[in-house]
């Protein structure tokens, strides 16, 4: 995870030094409009993703990562020729021509890689997204060219230039999530929210999806462990030579009750229920105890094929929920997300949520379904169109699932209400280029 940056001239102008806690995984950054909030953002998602032509774009001296046991510096390399003397012609007429060098350090601060990212470089992958934009209307800026178009994966240059840093940086998965999060126009950052492109989509009709992609993957993994089960029951019977006592039998059959109640609340399964066997007397205990104890075994070895996806979705429908969805309820299934509202009808169009709902079940949909030890989840303005109410409560649900899920948090916000009093977690742009907040 991100133990440091440290970006100079952005811009031209700021220097900035972020140090990260490990305990909680959060990290804030305030400021005002024009510091490089979101910037900063997207400079740790492109370093991370391997698009390093991104830094040609972008205005700054260097910029450091630093890592628990490596370092991955980008500088910002000046290749226009001195001036033989002043006023000499050179300093009035020629185009300042830069070049990015991307460096892995080891802990010591030696050099263990580096590589070049040069205007050819750059020029070529422009030309290589031109010819692939001729048929599509529009004009486009290079950045947004290469944004829309470049695969890291396909880059042989990269690929074959920089193993290293790639596998200092693939061990960790980043995921952008910027202020405008309703409207996802399938591209990038850059692309123009006025000229929206034909592969365009609401986001929430996308998280919809996932959801449902998950229910179904999660029901067929449980059918098909259920058929290898019971084709194997009566074998496994007539070795079985031990079994639960008749309390520990009664507590797991209990157990197990409640486990498929539980799962149907959630429409995991539906018509599922324990078979209804009297152990009051120790004749019918006798009888069943081999078959029962072999019978909670196997329920409980199929249901374990849910619990991953049902403890998700309970945390989610807990959070969501005790946001209070303006007098709605949601429910989940293998057709997605069911939103309700309190006349029980159901909304039908889901990006007729209000912007702030929408919100919500995307930020929190990234977080629970997204997010692991290995998940870096960068996001600008969490507090967008969100009311101050659901605000001034959420960060503590951010605090609390990064540590569920063990994933790194860093958000950009304007928001005091949304900082709520945290401001150990943040590092204020604007307080620490003035001097008067160095960490």
């Amino acid at each position: 995870m991100i133990q440091r940056i440290r970006l100079t001239k952005l811009f031209g102008l700021y220097d900035y030094d972020i140090k990260f806690k490990e305990e909680p995984p959060v990290k804030l950054l305030t400021g005002p409009n024009g510091y490089g909030k979101t910037t900063l953002l997207m400079a740790v998602d492109h370093l991370y993703k391997g698009d390093f032509w991104y830094f040609h774009f972008m205005s700054f001296d260097s910029f450091i990562v630093t890592l628990p046991n490596q370092e991955v510096e980008v500088q910002k390399i000046n290749l226009r020729p001195e001036p033989l003397y002043e006023g000499s012609a050179v300093e009035e007429t020629d185009t300042d021509v830069f070049e990015e060098a991307i460096i892995l350090k080891d802990r010591e601060g030696n050099e263990i890689e580096r590589l070049l990212i040069s205007e050819e470089y750059i020029q070529r992958l422009i030309s290589s997204c031109r010819r692939r934009v001729s048929r599509e209307p529009g004009i486009f800026k290079d950045e947004e060219l290469i944004a829309r178009y470049y695969e890291s994966l396909d880059d042989e240059y990269i690929q074959q230039n920089c193993k290293n840093i790639s596998l200092a940086l693939q061990e960790y998965d980043t995921r952008y999530l910027p202020a405008q999060r309703i409207y996802n126009h399938g591209v990038s950052q850059f692309q123009p929210t006025y000229r929206p492109m034909r592969e365009a989509y609401y986001e929430i009709d996308h998280v919809n999806d996932e959801i449902s992609r998950l229910y179904r993957r999660s029901q067929t993994t449980f059918a098909q462990a259920s058929q290898k089960i019971d084709a194997t029951f009566i074998s496994r019977l007539v070795k079985r030579n031990d079994s639960y006592s008749k309390d520990e039998l009664k507590a797991k059959l209990d157990t197990l009750e409640k486990r498929i109640d539980a799962y149907k609340v959630l429409n995991l399964i539906s018509d599922m229920e324990v078979l209804d066997y009297s152990l009051e007397d120790e004749s019918s205990y006798e009888k069943l105890k081999t078959a029962l104890s072999l019978y909670v075994d196997d329920m409980n070895a199929k249901m374990d094929k849910f619990e991953s996806l049902y403890q998700k979705i309970s945390l989610y429908k807990r959070v969501v929920t005790s946001k209070v969805l303006s007098e709605k309820t949601i429910d989940f299934s293998e057709d997605g997300l069911t939103v309700t509202n309190v006349n029980k009808k159901v909304l039908r169009d889901l990006h007729k949520l209000s912007s702030g709902e929408q919100n919500l079940l995307i930020l929190y949909y990234n977080l629970i379904f997204k997010s692991n030890s290995k998940t870096i989840l960068l996001i600008d303005e969490p507090e967008n169109s969100l009311h101050v109410a659901w605000q001034e409560r959420m960060l503590d649900d951010y605090i609390e699932m990064a540590k569920t899920t063990g994933c790194q948090i860093v958000m950009a916000t304007h928001s005091p209400t949304f900082v709520h009093g945290r401001w150990d977690l943040a590092t204020d742009l604007y307080r620490q280029y003035k001097g008067k907040d160095a960490e």
